[in-house]
């Protein structure tokens, strides 16, 4: 990006429309637009920042004129002129969606991140929060490079004999931005993908607790009912005035429990290496890789 060090006035440079286009390039939130005023343009073209824990957009304007272009430089508040015209121009676009690109990628690092912890089961109890900031951020992002596309590829059909030599690096920028949004609406869906991963762990483990909560009720409820029967001041219960009766009935529950504990480690085993593995209803590679050979067979048969 290169421009001379000399700044001027608007109103210097444009001979009509002042007010407006003052209002255009002035707003720092202004979004993308490319205004013809048959004797010069004015050409919005909004970027991605990362101000401080946000995202932030900023637009930056340019003035066009038959002979030169000018860049509204925001610290300045004034305008001043590319030394090498449409060449110049080509460098300020390349840069913008270059950094673009850059905190596009950074999302996409961070979703993979997240990916990653769903995988392998460890889900952070911030989870939530950041997937709905990137959320927002790549909705937001959408919506900007929607309003961008629309605005250069309506820059590229104004200004296409002006461009010259430089229009096919001018077209890979729209290609650029047609990529980079091809990226965002992928990154939207693999963040619903984990959005829905994220809920069926949460009900597996809800699952697990209700299971937990199941076994340990039924492992105490024939105890609360032995207890109970034991308890009752009635005559003619069992180990009534045999001297090792609290021993007798302290085995009992002991064997009701282990039997539960036992009983359930059983059921498991049987489910996991007889029904599983043995009887193969759920041996998904076996099946995958029958299919497999049958492919190669035919392939080697032609």
């Amino acid at each position: 990006m290169t421009s001379n060090n000399d700044f001027v006035e608007v109103d210097h440079v444009i001979s009509h429309s002042n007010e407006e286009v003052n209002e255009l390039i002035r707003n720092s939130e202004q979004a993308s637009v490319f205004e013809d005023y048959i004797e010069f343009q004015v050409f919005v073209v909004r970027r991605l920042l990362l101000e401080g824990n946000s995202l932030k957009f900023q637009s930056e304007a340019f003035v066009v004129l038959e002979k030169s272009i000018y860049y509204f430089d925001r610290n300045e508040k004034k305008l001043s002129k590319l030394s090498k015209g449409i060449e110049s121009l080509l460098e300020y676009f390349v840069s913008f969606y270059q950094q673009n690109g850059r905190i596009i990628n950074g999302y996409f690092a961070e979703i993979e991140n997240l990916e990653n912890k769903l995988f392998d089961r460890n889900v952070p109890s911030y989870f939530m929060d950041l997937w709905f900031n990137v959320k927002r951020d790549l909705a937001k992002v959408e919506n900007f490079y929607f309003r961008n596309a629309v605005v250069y590829k309506e820059f590229l059909s104004r200004m296409g004999e002006r461009l010259k030599a430089l229009g096919d690096e001018f077209k890979d920028i729209d290609e650029t931005i047609q990529f980079q949004n091809s990226n965002i609406l992928t990154f939207k869906g693999r963040l619903d993908s984990l959005h829905h991963y994220h809920d069926a762990i949460k009900s597996d483990r809800l699952n697990n607790t209700l299971l937990l909560l199941t076994i340990i009720s039924g492992v105490f409820l024939p105890l609360n009912l032995i207890v109970g029967f034991f308890g009752m001041n009635t005559h003619g219960l069992f180990f009534e005035g045999n001297p090792y009766g609290t021993e007798n009935v302290l085995y009992l529950l002991g064997g009701v429990v282990v039997f539960c504990l036992v009983g359930m480690r059983v059921l498991k085993v049987i489910d996991r290496y007889i029904f599983r593995n043995f009887l193969g209803r759920y041996d998904f590679y076996k099946k995958l890789l029958s299919r497999f050979e049958d492919i190669d067979a035919k392939l080697r048969g032609h």
